[in-house]
């Protein structure tokens, strides 16, 4: 008995050494599995799919890097601090959840995306850094073609070649205040009307806003983007590093000073055959640049500086502008929107620039009436630059008085513009300059951005990030903008407590801006 019982004990020890080597064996291989290497790729999107059984899958991407697919969620959360890893066309670890990932998250402090990081994520549409992060790899997140919020805050420095190429929704693009250099196609192919560039830019690459063209004599069309702000002077702009085609042809530059009909930097006049070829006299030279002064003096109220006059002067000279491109310049200027100056106090202004005299009473009385209908101040301008007296006043400078064209939907619209009124004293706690106003009613009247789309980029605006908001002063201000009051203190608090467990603030604003009450607000100004 003792014998048989000591053998079938052994056996059955070896029994369960097997069935222990076994399952140890079948452990390690199904771990192998989810826990994705740096280098290995899943073999298909068919894969993918069918290892969504797993709640979280994970790997590495760095040497201090990791990253985590939860199923549940299809979030792809990026964790650990440095660089990550470059990889080929896709090689990205993750690549064949490329169809399955909604949102990509990060956490710790991450300097660097790698190259073809996220190419293919048609999925995602809203991209938000974190503030660790210096600099996005070539082609990071090359043809998401459902991508259509970027914002870039905090200190990337470096976007590299074809970062954000083809992402063809992108339509919200927000460049850091650290911005230095923007590689070639970087956002070639989005779908953006304006681009706001930072002081620290140094450099920008051939295509980078462009839309590319196969054939012709020009490699870049124009695509949606018409005008980009750029907050130092326009000598600062041409001094910087700008590929030929970095920026297409048409754009308009806004400059500290004024604006830029060009996008690329100043050529001789020889390269050029659109400048005035015509070779002008001392007496010809010389009333152009009185010109210039005119517009100084009565236009600023001050002596021109030497670099400006130089600049319109040679402007004019060249034939690059007309008298009304120079109004436009001047009116619109900085100096103009700081002297805050009223409807009254607007149209002597006119009066003086382009009249040479002063307001008659009866014409006054007229234009005041026309602004209170809801008429532009861009409008009236129009009126004045267009008018027999200031041709009459260009044609004793030998200048060419050209026309300023004035959009028929823009003429009576006091209720998208009193809303966009509405945008810069609550949420930039300012009045909004003439341009700018002027600019994004029409945006709204003709279509190109909803009210909904505007409000949002008021937030989004290197303005308002420079204001550095604590979390309660940004969802004081979201109150107050889209809901039309002070906040509540459950409300308020629940709203921060999200902000400061990691949600972004265009997650919140979103709340905001689908709420009923905002919609009620767009209804009182007879928008949508």
């Amino acid at each position: 008995m003792r014998s048989s019982y000591f053998f079938n004990t052994k056996h059955i020890a070896k029994v369960i050494l097997l069935l222990s080597m076994f399952f140890l064996f079948f452990t390690v291989s199904y771990r192998d599995v989810f826990a994705v290497s740096d280098n290995d790729a899943f073999e298909d999107t068919k894969d993918a799919e069918d290892l969504t059984d797993e709640s979280i899958i994970t790997g590495t991407c760095g040497a201090n890097v990791t990253w985590k697919y939860d199923t549940s969620t299809k979030v792809l959360t990026i964790i650990g601090n440095g660089a990550m890893n470059d990889y080929e066309y896709g090689k990205a670890p993750w690549w064949n959840l490329r169809d399955l990932v909604s949102k990509i998250n990060f956490q710790g402090s991450l300097t660097r995306i790698g190259n073809n990081a996220f190419c293919d994520f048609d999925k995602i549409s809203i991209l938000s850094v974190p503030a660790s992060l210096t600099s996005i790899g070539k082609n990071a997140f090359t043809d998401c073609a459902n991508l259509g919020s970027v914002n870039l805050y905090g200190n990337v420095t470096d976007v590299e070649s074809g970062a954000f190429m083809g992402c063809s929704s992108l339509g919200a693009l927000r460049l850091g205040n650290q911005m230095k250099n923007i590689g070639a196609e970087a956002f070639e192919g989005g779908n953006y009307s304006v681009v706001e560039f930072p002081e620290t830019l140094e450099s920008i690459g051939i295509g980078a806003f462009g839309q590319k063209i196969v054939g012709g004599d020009t490699p870049y069309k124009r695509g949606k983007l018409t005008e980009c702000y750029y907050p130092k002077k326009k000598v600062d702009w041409y001094a910087l590093k700008i590929d030929e085609n970095a920026i297409p042809e048409g754009v308009i530059i806004h400059c500290q000073d004024g604006d830029l009909g060009r996008s690329e930097p100043e050529k001789k006049e020889e390269e050029d055959p659109a400048y005035n070829t015509e070779v002008l006299t001392d007496k010809q030279k010389a009333l152009i640049q009185a010109f210039v002064k005119r517009m100084y003096t009565k236009c600023l109220e001050r002596e021109p500086d030497a670099e400006g006059l130089y600049d319109w002067t040679s402007q004019l000279e060249k034939g690059r502008i007309d008298g009304a491109a120079l109004a436009r310049g001047f009116v619109g200027s900085p100096e103009i929107y700081y002297k805050n100056l009223n409807d009254d106090e607007y149209m002597d202004m006119l009066y003086h620039t382009f009249f040479d005299r002063e307001p008659d009473p009866e014409g006054k009385a007229y234009w005041l009436s026309e602004l209170q209908k809801g008429r532009s101040r861009v409008g009236v301008l129009s009126g004045f630059v267009n008018s027999r007296e200031f041709s009459d006043l260009c044609d004793q400078y030998g200048i060419a008085r050209g026309t300023m064209e004035e959009d028929g939907s823009s003429l009576y619209n006091a209720g998208a513009r009193n809303f966009v009124l509405r945008l810069y004293q609550v949420a930039l706690d300012r009045r909004g300059e003439a341009m700018g106003v002027e600019d994004w009613t029409h945006r709204i009247n003709t279509g190109q951005m909803s009210p909904t789309i505007v409000a949002r980029t008021f937030f989004d605006s290197l303005e308002y990030m420079n204001k550095h908001t604590t979390n309660e002063a940004y969802v004081e201000d979201l109150y107050l903008t889209f809901l039309g009051r002070k906040p509540d203190v459950n409300g308020k608090n629940a709203w921060v407590d999200k902000l400061n467990s990691g949600s972004s603030r265009q997650e919140i604003m979103t709340g905001f801006a689908d709420s009923k009450e905002f919609k009620n607000i767009m209804a009182e100004y007879g928008l949508k």
